[in-house]
């Protein structure tokens, strides 16, 4: 297990509690912040692998919050919030949230999402070491992704989906297998995180020779990533 410890932001001091035993139980440090600002100060004091974050926190709005993790690290965000309606979560992955859990959760199910999201930051596909289409080239072992030689700094939702893309560059990969294979069978049918997801990481892939149209979308099917010509 990490020394480093998971973060959760959360005003509600009993459910900071409850989510820290379970959590130690699992053999997890736990750190927590009680409002924004204290969140913000224990992301730079203790460099979590994992955040917890409620959307809604005394100081400020918990998309803020997010913002300003995103704009330091891209380490796994969950959002654990009573707030259920679409548009927020949609918003919330949007702004770089890797998950999204509703309150009343089920501390099992919380449990498994969090280990999910720790998985995919050593998750090496079984390939290449390398994988690269134009002027794009992942790193596997290293987690790293590059545009032109220059560093692009992809969450690790967003390096999944880039390397299965790249993996089968030429072929189209399905909605379906796309959900299942980075958040799992429990997102089965969830297109809207799907189409945001990959809408941020067609931004994050815009600039130096990269094509417009990397990442193609084949309606009714999937994403595809146009295999490179043979010149």
């Amino acid at each position: 297990m990490s020394d480093r410890p998971l973060l959760i932001i959360e005003d509600d001091d009993q459910l900071v509690e409850i989510v820290t035993k379970l959590l130690t139980k699992r053999g997890f440090q736990v750190e927590a912040g009680l409002n924004g600002q204290e969140g913000l100060a224990a992301l730079e004091k203790y460099h979590p692998l994992l955040v917890i974050l409620d959307l809604r926190l005394p100081d400020m709005a918990g998309i803020e919050v997010l913002q300003q993790i995103r704009a330091k690290t891209n380490i796994p965000v969950l959002i654990l919030s009573s707030t259920t309606e679409d548009s927020k979560k949609v918003e919330a992955f949007e702004e770089g949230a890797d998950d999204y859990v509703t309150k009343p959760f089920d501390p099992a199910e919380l449990t498994a999402r969090i280990n999910a999201l720790l998985r995919r930051l050593t998750w090496i596909p079984q390939t290449a070491h390398c994988l690269r289409v134009g002027n794009v080239e992942l790193d596997l072992a290293r987690h790293q992704a590059r545009r032109d030689g220059e560093p692009l700094l992809l969450t690790p939702i967003e390096f999944m989906l880039l390397t299965l893309l790249m993996e089968q560059a030429g072929g189209v990969v399905s909605h379906e297998a796309l959900l299942t294979s980075v958040w799992g069978p429990g997102y089965k049918g969830d297109f809207s995180v799907l189409r945001v997801n990959i809408s941020r990481l067609r931004n994050k892939l815009k600039g130096g020779t990269t094509s417009p149209d990397f990442i193609e979308t084949i309606p009714h099917a999937g994403y595809r990533i146009p295999a490179p010509r043979q010149d």
